[in-house]
């Protein structure tokens, strides 16, 4: 039985949560005397006053816990909700964009895919800016927030350990913590580089975050210090990487690395880092590039791709049109499970690979008896039909919304393309290169509102769309 009153609890505080951080934005606009401080106050009382009605109305003297069902629900409406509520200080504003263009502009940001309608980033203001990368790191906080509500038996495996019992809060807590401690250091170092303060946070933000939306929509990263690209880098790597990991490094140091799911992240973000820089030092057009630019410009697409973050370098002028279908390959991985990163996760392919490793094992031997084995459980135990579920919805949601985009705009082809690269957290594509405002600001609004919405499915994760689409989710 679902009772919608921790439905609409639950979307209340996360509604107060969004107006508190919309608070920020305001304060900076109004410390530097810009107009657009009513932008963020006006959608802020909107959103505390909308946050106050679910909250009220759904506020019982007994607490009691969401059930799975709730629980579905209340994520599934906050994914829907959150980008329209976020995209209030867009629309509100004299920039001038229309109201799918806003929502366009906050479901990049929330989704962590950075894409943009603005090609001129000059004309935001400091408040929007921030406001930009804020949502980026709310977004991939949130995403992680998301799992361990949903499916919490998985969070002693691949997130963070709740030995000491401190529940859900707990969680919680400490990435935020981590996340917002790792965004402050890399600003002060940022700072010190010679960036600018609110240009510094949105870096740290947006590269954490993997969200890729930094202050320079062109993303022309020539004129940036040398070690401000490799930060970049780092905190990329680091935003790809599991939460539990990051925790378990502050507290037990170089233990943490026994975790398989990061050696395997590392070694895939190693081999591919030594390839692009062996063909950046054979290629034709750099013969005057230096060692250590190419090694600095290689490990800095393969992080960027590998991540989702999507801060492109025109690497075809660098390494050729070859590497560059191989970086749009990789932007498929995504990272490591309990990161910010989307994509399908370094933890998919390597169950897929045990399996099939499993299976041409008692192919070749038949009386030999080979149980896959991964993070000491069984992989019969984890059931392989839920992986095989996930790519046929992934595979499902992808046809119909590319048939969809492909009636609208494109051939199908370029829609399949647009479509898959938003799901993952890293496009729109248009080909093998990232599309830029420019191209998207030409986009129909029946375009941008369905590449809209493969960004919410990305993120949301497709078995729950589905779920609710059956007879027994809805059933008493």
């Amino acid at each position: 039985m679902i009772l919608y009153k921790k439905v609409f609890y639950a979307l209340g505080i996360l509604f107060f949560i969004l107006s508190g951080v919309m608070i920020i934005p305001a304060t900076v606009d109004f410390s530097l005397r810009n107009d657009t401080c009513t932008e963020f106050i006006v959608s802020g009382i909107f959103c505390c006053f909308l946050g106050g009605v679910l909250f009220f109305s759904g506020k019982s003297d007994v607490y009691q816990e969401a059930n799975i069902k709730e629980k579905i629900l209340i994520i599934l409406f906050s994914w829907i909700t959150l980008p329209i509520l976020s995209a209030l200080p867009f629309l509100l504003s004299s920039l001038q964009i229309s109201f799918v263009d806003s929502i366009f502009e906050a479901t990049s940001a929330i989704t962590t895919t950075g894409a943009s309608v603005f090609y001129d980033t000059q004309s935001l203001s400091e408040g929007f800016l921030l406001w930009r990368s804020l949502l980026q790191l709310f977004g991939g906080v949130f995403f992680m927030a998301s799992f361990i509500y949903i499916f919490p038996n998985f969070k002693s495996i691949y997130l963070l350990d709740d030995s000491r019992g401190c529940g859900f809060l707990y969680q919680i807590k400490t990435i935020i913590l981590v996340y917002l401690s790792l965004s402050l250091i890399s600003s002060f170092l940022f700072v010190g580089s010679g960036i600018s303060a609110i240009d510094s946070i949105c870096y740290s933000f947006s590269s954490l975050s993997t969200g890729g939306a930094i202050p320079d929509n062109s993303h022309d990263l020539s004129g940036i210090p040398h070690r401000v690209n490799w930060m970049l880098s780092i905190l990329m790597l680091v935003g790809g990487l599991p939460i539990a990991f990051i925790c378990e490094l502050l507290n037990k140091g170089t233990v943490a690395f026994k975790n398989k799911q990061v050696i395997c992240y590392l070694s895939i973000v190693f081999a591919l880092v030594l390839l692009l820089f062996m063909s950046s030092m054979s290629f034709r057009s750099l013969v005057h590039m230096d060692a250590f630019n190419s090694l600095e410009k290689s490990l800095f697409v393969v992080i960027s791709s590998i991540t989702t973050t999507g801060i492109t370098l025109n690497s075809s002028e660098t390494f050729g049109t070859f590497v560059d279908t191989i970086l749009y390959v990789v932007n498929f991985i995504g990272g490591c499970f309990g990161s910010c990163s989307g994509g399908v996760k370094v933890i998919r392919l390597m169950i897929i690979f045990l399996l099939l490793k499993s299976y041409l094992v008692r192919i070749i031997k038949t009386n030999a008896v080979y149980v896959p084995v991964y993070s000491g459980k069984r992989l019969e135990e984890i059931d392989a039909t839920g992986l095989f579920s996930y790519f046929l919805c992934y595979a499902t949601l992808v046809i119909i919304f590319s048939l969809i985009l492909s009636f609208f705009e494109m051939d199908f082809g370029k829609s399949f393309g647009a479509v898959v690269t938003c799901m993952n957290s890293n496009g729109p594509f248009f080909d093998l290169h990232r599309a830029t405002p420019s191209e998207i600001v030409k986009l129909s609004l029946e375009a941008k509102a369905i590449l809209s919405l493969s960004m919410i499915a990305g993120r949301v994760d497709f078995i729950p769309l589905f779920m609710i689409m059956t007879k027994a989710f809805w059933k008493k």
